[in-house]
Formats: structure tokens, C-alpha cells, sequence
């Protein structure tokens, strides 16, 4: 009897905890859009983490074919093309900064944007490492002005 009780209970617990999950899941959802660049018409706005790099990378290449600059206002994102301007607003302090894409992130990585240090300064999140971020295509270039390479990381 102790027994059926038991499994019973754990059983109501899992449910509730299923269902629990699928509504944060699907509010989640409804507020974060996908990472990869948006096609078509639709908006181009990603809200995400943003993470930044500086001293370690500083003076390699970038996947771009450019040499990083952890001075610069550069980032790296897996879907817009090079040379492409952002503008990437910290969600906790409003601050924001343009930054061209010049590099691709790490794979499995966790975040919409890697930016340099310089521009993660700007943003005022170079201490924490990360922040929430929104981050909106300003303008796409398709030619880039360095020949393009795979990134590093692949």
C-alpha cells in the first residue's frame, strides 16, 4: 500500500513538473528568437548572451582573414556575414555599441555574440564576462573586403 502510494505521488510530482517545464519552455521561446540570421523580411532583432574576448586572441587571425583586434569594435557571430554592422545593446544598462562582424565563434559555445573587449568596455559587462544582450543588423555586408577562410575552430 505504502508502496502504490509512493508511485503515485512521484507520478502526480513528474506532471506537474512536465507541464511546468513546457510552459517556461514555450514563454522562453516565445521571447528569445533563434541565434542564426534571420531570412527574408522578418526582424533582425536576437536577444541572447553576449560574451567577449580579448587578450588571448588579440593579433591572431580571425575567420574573416583579418588579423583580431581586442582594441577594436569587432565581434564574432555564426550567421551574418563578414564585415556585416550590429548594434548590440546590454539589456541590463541600455548601453550600446556598433560592431562589425570579423570572426565566427567557437562551436558549442553558449551565446548570440562574441564582442572584443573593447567594445564589452563600451557595454560596460567587461568585468562579468557575459550579459543579456539584443542584438540587430544595422547593415549586411555580402562582399567582404578580406578574403574569406574557415574559422579556426572547424
Amino acid at each position: 500500500m505504502r508502496k502504490q502510494i509512493l508511485a503515485g505521488a512521484c507520478s502526480v510530482m513528474a506532471v506537474m513538473a512536465l507541464a511546468a517545464g513546457a510552459a517556461h519552455a514555450r514563454t522562453y521561446n516565445a521571447a528569445v528568437q533563434s541565434p542564426s540570421a534571420p531570412s527574408g523580411g522578418g526582424s533582425s532583432d536576437q536577444i541572447g548572451t553576449a560574451t567577449w574576448y580579448g587578450e588571448d586572441f588579440d593579433g591572431r587571425t580571425t575567420a574573416s582573414g583579418e588579423r583580431f583586434d581586442m582594441y577594436g569594435l569587432t565581434a564574432a557571430h555564426a550567421a551574418f556575414p563578414f564585415n556585416s554592422v550590429v548594434e548590440v545593446t546590454d539589456l541590463e544598462t541600455g548601453r550600446s555599441v556598433d560592431v562589425r562582424i570579423t570572426d565566427r565563434p567557437e562551436p558549442g559555445k553558449n551565446g548570440v555574440i562574441v564582442v572584443s573587449k573593447a567594445a564589452a568596455a563600451s557595454l560596460g559587462f567587461s568585468r562579468e564576462r557575459s550579459a543579456p544582450v539584443r542584438v540587430r543588423l544595422i547593415s549586411e555586408e555580402r562582399q567582404a573586403s578580406y578574403p574569406s577562410r574557415p574559422s579556426p575552430w572547424r
